[in-house]
C-alpha cells in the first residue's frame, strides 16, 4: 500500500529561539523553529513590527529551504535589513508547497 505524504500544516510548527515574548540582543537574530512533521522542509518566514502581519508594520518575507539553512530550520535578519533597537517585532514561520 503507498500512504500519501503528510500535508503541510502550520499546526506542527513552533517556534524554538527566541521564545515567545523573549528579547533578542542583536539587530540581526536567527530564528529557529521546529516541525513535527519531517516531510515539511520549506517554509515562509514573516518578520513585522504589526503583531497581525498587515500593512502597518514593515515585513520581511522570506522563502527559506529549512534543510538548507544553518543551523537547519533558522532565518538571520539580512545585513542590510537589520532590526531597530527598541521596537517590538513579531515573527511566525508557515510551511509552504513542498515541490
Amino acid at each position: 500500500m503507498i500512504q500519501a505524504p503528510s500535508s503541510a500544516s502550520a499546526n506542527t510548527v513552533s517556534a524554538a529561539a527566541p521564545a515567545n515574548g523573549g528579547t533578542v540582543d542583536s539587530l540581526r537574530p536567527t530564528l529557529q523553529w521546529q516541525d513535527s512533521n519531517d516531510k515539511v522542509f520549506y517554509y515562509e518566514v514573516q518578520v513585522s513590527k504589526d503583531p497581525e502581519f498587515g500593512p502597518t508594520g514593515f515585513l520581511y518575507n522570506e522563502l527559506i529551504h529549512g534543510g538548507l539553512s544553518k543551523p537547519p530550520n533558522s532565518y538571520t535578519i539580512p545585513d542590510r535589513y537589520p532590526l531597530e533597537a527598541g521596537v517590538q517585532y513579531y515573527w511566525r514561520v508557515r510551511p509552504r508547497v513542498q515541490g
